[in-house]
């Protein structure tokens, strides 16, 4: 028995997660693939049945990291493999001396980056490079790479490689203004290689720039990292959101007493400070929070929610198509369209879905029935378009009321 419930994702060079092996007998096998098929969502899964258990497998590791939480929470026997993203490397650094520290290697693995021109190098292992520096990193160096997104004059191979890798990830990039390799064949031109890949809090300010140091075919550049913060003032205010005028007037009305006597400068100086907490009192009281002020929503989506993974299609699309503009290169495009399509195919499923479960619930016994034949019976006639120009001999013979009918008719025809 195999179930197969993949959608038409894009079609990605990222290895997919490996099988998992579940060895628990499942009683409720359909009740099994609709919980599978909840957590995947859009992505999908494929299970298989045989007689040593089933065999599920998953399309993006997102899918497969959550499929085994799911598994262990409900105590499942299985087995299964580690993701190639998670597998380490074994590196062999030669032609160090024995008395180099260890935490001196590590940062200089970390902050420095060279690629070397005849290494094949593919997204999986730039991908794996950035990921083991962690969630926050700054690695630059020799790249190798060339890419019209950081300035250079071509597009090589390796530079649609990196490109993707950063893009796919969301990592930010760094890149100097001037060319920072130097060739001294006639053949060739000046063009930029070295650069940063970071990614670090939106709010801490980074800057690079060249250096003129003619040392060698590179110039090095220089990245300089702001380490004050640009915080943003919160702005004082009274009240906390939208007031209520009408509670505000009733706490007025009830609390001020105006039996209060001011005969002397001191009487005068309380009842200014109790009449000032009053209405700072009553401005409190009747202001609400803006994210809780108000619990209904115009929005027709929030009057009718799309499914999760409709929304996430609709994020994703409008991320391809910011970038297709910024960039407005072919590959980019492709992936808008795609994203489109496929968006377009998800709401038009949905709405039969509706149109299917508003049918199926029309019963004879309630108005329901009665509401939905008279929505299809009613019919609303159209008003015919005046098919001659109304010229301004005709607007006089309008005026009068006894020709109003024949000249009508006279322009409808």
């Amino acid at each position: 028995m195999e179930t197969d419930t993949s959608a038409n994702i894009l079609q990605t060079k990222l290895p997919l997660p490996p099988p998992i092996f579940i060895k628990t007998d499942i009683v409720q096998f359909n009740l099994f693939c609709k919980s599978i098929k909840q957590l995947t969502q859009s992505d999908g899964f494929l299970c298989k049945s045989s007689v040593n258990g089933l065999k599920l497998n998953t399309y993006t590791t997102y899918s497969y990291r959550k499929t085994v939480k799911f598994l262990k929470e409900q105590k499942i026997d299985f087995h299964t493999y580690q993701l190639k993203d998670e597998k380490s490397y074994r590196v062999v650094i030669r032609h160090l001396h024995h008395s180099t520290p260890v935490d001196t290697i590590k940062e200089e693995l970390n902050s420095k980056v060279y690629c070397s021109p005849s290494q094949k190098i593919t997204t999986q292992d730039f991908a794996q490079l950035f990921i083991s520096l962690g969630n926050n990193f700054i690695a630059g160096g020799d790249f190798n790479s060339k890419h019209p997104v950081w300035g250079c004059r071509s597009t090589s191979p390796r530079g649609k490689i990196l490109h993707k890798t950063i893009t796919d990830h969301k990592w930010s990039l760094l890149a100097p203004t001037g060319p920072t390799y130097w060739p001294t064949h006639t053949n060739r031109h000046p063009d930029i290689l070295d650069f940063f890949i970071y990614s670090t809090p939106s709010n801490l300010p980074l800057a690079i720039y060249n250096i003129t140091d003619i040392s060698s075919d590179h110039t090095p550049v220089k990245l300089v990292i702001d380490g004050e913060t640009n915080e943003i003032p919160t702005r004082s205010s009274l009240t906390s959101g939208q007031i209520n005028w009408t509670h505000y007037k009733k706490y007025l009305s009830n609390n001020t007493k105006l039996g209060i006597p001011l005969k002397t400068a001191q009487d005068l100086e309380q009842a200014f400070a109790t009449f000032v907490e009053m209405i700072q009192s009553a401005a409190k009281l009747s202001s609400r929070s803006s994210n809780n002020y108000s619990t209904t929503s115009n929005t027709i989506l929030d009057k009718y929610p799309l499914p999760g993974h409709i929304n996430v299609l609709l994020r994703q699309k409008r991320k391809a198509r910011a970038k297709w503009q910024i960039t407005g290169y072919p590959n980019d495009k492709r992936i808008f369209n795609s994203l489109t399509n496929k968006l377009k195919r998800q709401l038009q499923n949905l709405k039969n879905q509706s149109y299917d479960s508003y049918i199926s619930n029309l019963n004879p016994t309630n108005v329901s029935l009665w509401k939905a034949t008279k929505k299809f019976l009613r019919h609303i006639e159209p008003t015919p378009p005046i098919r001659r120009p109304i010229t301004l001999k005709s607007l006089t013979m309008l005026k009068s009321p006894m020709v109003l009918p024949n000249t009508l008719l006279q322009f409808l025809n």
